[in-house]
């Protein structure tokens, strides 16, 4: 026969739940959720006024953050360590996650604080309000600190470019994207929208901008043209966005209560994350893009492991062109071992996993008949 068994092995890693931890902590909402540098906290901010931290590994929480008066929106964890909160009761909080004290409250704004973005360095913090308003704040020198502009509308998201002198501004009607470290804080582009903006966010090499909208699109931008080249269409509302950190994939989350794995160059959804019963209104990749973190109106915040793109593979368990007739006539329980039956006479077992042959056996029958 010509044929050449081919065996399509998928690692049972994609076959299971993606979720692998679910932390239900808070009493009300989880707005937001973020990493920690190290991977092995993350912290969600909740509409209880509280912020919690918890450990990947053990799901136990290590600090509740309490200041706040009033719903925490908004989170952003530095590369430094360092902590940042927006929130309902106007006001940007700089916690020491190692403690979880206080370190700076920050006061400006006078409505609340919708979204937070660190800039590369974690020297600023940008924050966009219900106020209409964009604040730069310098953690080093308050003093510097600045209201950047102020618009006819709420600004719901906020972005700082990888290189470290641009941001991203989201309203209802508008996208813009400035330098915010020349004299007069340079507007280099303007992006007109539909629906409004509820979700910001460059790649990491800072070629791309990320734009989740009202109207159920992510739309990916051209930061210096700002062309829209790509849209990742959704059946609801986008609720928020993240990158994967080699920039190949995108998370978001959905009021339809799952969040999305998109691939960026095909703008193909790779796999849907179900088991919220709220709409996602947080997501992030970790730093090392193999786990995701989403927080969810229904009050919990869950870690999932999305199946990865090298998980399945083919390959033939003969190698040359067989001589007698071959069929699959064993898979084993648990799905990582097969043998095939040979007419010869013969059947030989596979590791799945690998390809490599783990034996062979022989017929009764054909032993004996070979003797006589």
């Amino acid at each position: 026969p010509d044929q050449v068994p081919v065996v399509r092995w998928t690692s049972r890693k994609n076959e299971i739940d993606p979720c692998i931890l679910t932390i239900h902590e808070h009493e009300h909402k989880v707005h937001a959720a973020a990493w920690s540098p190290c991977g092995g906290f993350v912290a969600m901010a909740s509409a209880d006024k509280k912020i919690k931290i918890f450990s990947v590994q053990t799901g136990v929480v290590r600090h509740t953050l309490i200041a706040h008066t009033d719903a925490v929106i908004s989170l952003a964890w530095g590369l430094g360590d360092v902590l940042a909160s927006g929130s309902r009761d106007k006001t940007v909080i700089i916690w020491d996650p190692e403690t979880g004290k206080v370190k700076k409250v920050l006061e400006g704004h006078t409505d609340r604080v919708l979204s937070i973005a660190f800039s590369p360095d974690d020297r600023y913090i940008i924050s966009g309000s219900r106020d209409r308003s964009a604040w730069l704040w310098d953690l080093a020198n308050e003093s510097k600190s600045k209201q950047l502009l102020v618009l006819t509308e709420w600004l719901f998201a906020v972005a700082f470019s990888p290189n470290n002198t641009q941001v991203a501004l989201g309203s209802r009607r508008r996208v813009l994207i400035m330098h915010v470290f020349s004299d007069d804080d340079r507007m280099d582009v303007t992006i007109k929208v539909r629906g409004g903006v509820v979700g910001l966010s460059f790649s990491p090499e800072g070629d791309i901008l990320a734009m989740g909208g009202w109207d159920a699109m992510v739309s990916l931008i051209d930061p210096v043209t700002g062309d829209i080249f790509s849209r990742l269409e959704h059946d609801f509302m986008v609720a928020s966005l993240s990158w994967s950190p080699d920039s190949q994939f995108i998370v978001t989350g959905s009021f339809d209560n799952h969040a999305y794995v998109w691939h960026v160059d095909s703008s193909e959804m790779r796999q849907q994350l179900t088991g919220h019963t709220g709409p996602v209104l947080g997501v992030q990749y970790s730093r090392d893009g193999t786990m995701i973190a989403t927080g969810s109106g229904d009050a919990t915040c869950k870690i999932w492991q999305p199946k990865s793109e090298e998980k399945q593979e083919d390959f033939c368990l003969i190698k040359s062109k067989p001589k007698f007739s071959v069929q699959l006539q064993y898979l084993s329980v648990c799905g990582r071992h097969a043998g095939i039956a040979h007419s010869s006479g013969t059947g030989t077992f596979y590791d799945l996993d690998t390809g490599a042959q783990l034996g062979s056996v022989r017929h009764p029958d054909e032993e004996t008949s070979k003797e006589e």
